[in-house]
Formats: structure tokens, C-alpha cells, sequence
């Protein structure tokens, strides 16, 4: 959705939309990188203020020396939600296999 609203201006060559890894929710905050940089600050120059689905929008333009170098992993993926129950479960199994072996102290 952030992607399809901000190619308005430009070719959308990243998104990182930050969620929550349990919910899935929205963290409200993103980053896009733009095909050309003079895209870049117009569009962060035109949305800056803006408001979208009742939350105000702050642009800005962060420079590449300032970006770190992971920060686009795993971005352009489908977000899989983890399933809460499941992962808990299997690792309360987990210790106790452990413990009653004696591994742990």
C-alpha cells in the first residue's frame, strides 16, 4: 500500500515497512528508496506533513553514508506473522528435554 501511494512521484525500488513480529501490526514507520535520488526529495519535500489513513506523515531523506547496511534486509518479502502459541510450546518442550537430561545447571 505505502509503496503503490508513493509511486505517484517515482519508481519504488524498496520498501521496509517495520512490524511487529507477533501481531503483524504496523510499528508506523517505513523506508522506501527511490529509483533517483532527486525523486527522493521530492517526494519526501510533497508528503512531508501529509495525512494518510488518518496518521500524519514526516518525510525525510536520510543520506547513504547515514544508512546501514542491513537496513533494506528482507525487504520487498511478504511479512509472515509468527505463530504465538506454537514457538512457545515448542521451546518450554525444549528446556525441559534439556533439563531433565542434565545440561543445564
Amino acid at each position: 500500500m505505502t509503496a503503490g501511494f508513493f509511486s505517484q512521484f517515482g519508481k519504488v525500488t524498496k520498501v521496509r515497512l517495520s512490524r511487529n513480529k507477533r501481531s503483524g501490526k504496523a510499528k508506523h514507520y517505513a523506508f522506501l528508496e527511490f529509483q533517483y535520488p532527486e525523486v527522493c526529495r521530492i517526494a519526501a519535500e510533497a508528503m512531508d506533513g501529509y495525512f494518510m489513513f488518518k496518521q500524519k506523515i514526516t518525510c525525510s531523506v536520510v543520506p547513504a553514508e547515514k544508512l546501514h547496511p542491513d537496513l533494506f534486509r528482507g525487504a520487498n518479502r511478504k511479512f509472515k506473522v509468527r505463530p504465538k502459541g506454537r514457538l512457545c510450546s515448542s521451546y518450554v518442550l525444549f528446556r525441559a528435554l534439556v533439563s531433565a537430561a542434565g545440561c543445564l545447571g
